[in-house]
């Protein structure tokens, strides 16, 4: 199976000619470059794109710990392929994005919040409205950036979170998740391809 090989990085037996493979691996070279880049939304997986703050106040590190807890439920109903359970998990995130006073928060501390914050409702109201699952996986990309930002910014507070990257997600253009297990589960997938994918970066 194509998916299988792809993740499973699977040896051809069958003889090559060495002037086509060069031209196959500089092409594979170019096309890994691109997908380790992007996820659904163009998502760039860099620690240089922001800063983490140096001082959070209690409160903010709480939301962040609410968010994230409620994206995690997502994450672990799309890889049981649970429909109803994905639904459920994002109508969660509607209450804390209200209830928090972004306002109190610094300047530039707010500017990021409010953005990302804006990306979450907009994802988890997509995967609340889904009619099937492949539809709600098509958000999990924006919801997986927005968290990610945040608490890559904010801090995780107790929970070491791992970010991770499946090449095979998004027609091939490769999608991020993050998970509070290293144990790679894929979101994108399900049982399908449960195993397919890899820890990017340990937060």
């Amino acid at each position: 199976m194509f998916y299988a090989t792809a993740c499973n990085e699977r040896e051809s037996k069958e003889e090559k000619d060495p002037e086509v493979e060069e031209l196959i691996q500089e092409d594979s070279l170019d096309q890994n470059t691109e997908r380790e880049q992007l996820s659904n939304d163009h998502f760039v997986d860099t620690e240089a794109a922001f800063n983490s703050f140096n001082q959070v106040t209690a409160g903010a590190k709480a939301q962040m710990k609410e968010l994230t807890s409620h994206y995690l439920e997502i994450k672990n109903a799309l890889v049981a392929s649970n429909a109803a359970a994905a639904k459920e998990a994002a109508s969660k995130l509607s209450a804390p994005l209200d209830s928090f006073n972004a306002t109190s928060l610094p300047a530039k501390q707010q500017n990021l919040y409010m953005e990302q914050a804006g990306a979450i409702r907009e994802a988890a109201n997509g995967i609340t409205k889904a009619q099937d699952i492949e539809t709600q996986r098509k958000h999990l990309g924006t919801l997986s950036q927005a968290l990610y930002v945040l608490n890559k910014s904010f801090g995780t507070g107790e929970n070491q979170l791992y970010h991770q990257y499946c090449p095979m997600a998004n027609n091939n253009k490769g999608g991020y998740w993050l998970s509070a297990e290293k144990e790679v589960r894929n979101p994108y997938f399900g049982d399908k391809m449960l195993k397919c994918g890899k820890v990017a970066e340990t937060l």
